[in-house]
């Protein structure tokens, strides 16, 4: 599996879960911030952690690493 499916892989889990919404209240982060940072709209983060839809395509990758980045900054409090 490649480095870049993992991300993905984690990042449907944490979309499914509920823990990217958590990753991103945990952090401060509005759903405008982190629309604006992986270039999509707000709408689609709020379909995304509210298990609507599913991120697919580049936002996709964006919003993975993004995630990631997250759990690593809570992680290092």
């Amino acid at each position: 599996m490649t480095q870049k499916a993992v991300v993905l892989a984690r990042m449907r889990r944490a979309v499914r879960s509920g823990e990217a919404r958590e990753l991103r209240v945990t952090s401060g982060l509005s759903l405008r911030e982190v629309a604006e940072d992986i270039g999509t709209h707000l709408a689609t983060i709020h379909r995304w952690e509210q298990g609507i839809c599913l991120p697919r395509g580049p936002h996709a990758v964006r919003y993975a690493r993004l995630l990631d980045e997250l759990t690593k900054v809570i992680r290092d409090r």
